[in-house]
């Protein structure tokens, strides 16, 4: 059994770190720092308009900052967060090196929002072959019996 190679190690006494696995973790963190971001502003309705005026920045530069992940100093974050809804980051340490392999088959931003969506238009468009039972007929005749008939066809 073969395993991938991988560009991601643990840091090792005083061995240099892989610049591929330094811009991998800076990338990972801006995505989930520019997700954190984005939904608290979505969440929040405010207008980009509006958060500009909160912040004394003109709008264009609003729209640069929510249009993309970019690099955004801490202090850009806490503006940010504070601006749209009051709230602050909370951090945490996490060290997925040190996690047994997984075998993931979808990138992990995606979320179960994501995996609903696909569901409900698998089932929108997949015909569905199921036959109404008996008991679900008897159901609707005493149902029409009850409107007096009026959904009779």
């Amino acid at each position: 059994m073969s395993q991938s190679a991988t560009f991601l190690y643990k840091p090792f006494a005083r061995d240099q770190i892989d610049v591929a696995t330094l811009a991998y973790f800076r990338q990972r963190n801006r995505g989930r720092i520019y997700s954190l971001v984005l939904d608290e502003f979505v969440q929040s309705g405010l207008t980009q308009a509006d958060l500009a005026a909160r912040l004394g920045k003109r709008p264009e530069i609003i729209c640069r900052w929510l249009g993309s992940p970019g690099n955004w100093g801490i202090d850009t974050v806490s503006d940010l967060l504070f601006a749209i809804k009051g709230a602050e980051a909370e951090y945490s340490i996490h060290y997925p090196l040190d996690e047994p392999p997984s075998n993931y088959c979808e990138p992990e931003w995606l979320s179960e929002a994501d995996d609903a969506a696909r569901r409900q238009l698998i089932e929108t468009t997949t015909p569905s072959i199921a036959a109404p039972m008996p008991s679900d007929i008897g159901q609707t005749l005493v149902i029409d019996e009850i409107n007096g008939g009026q959904n009779a066809a």
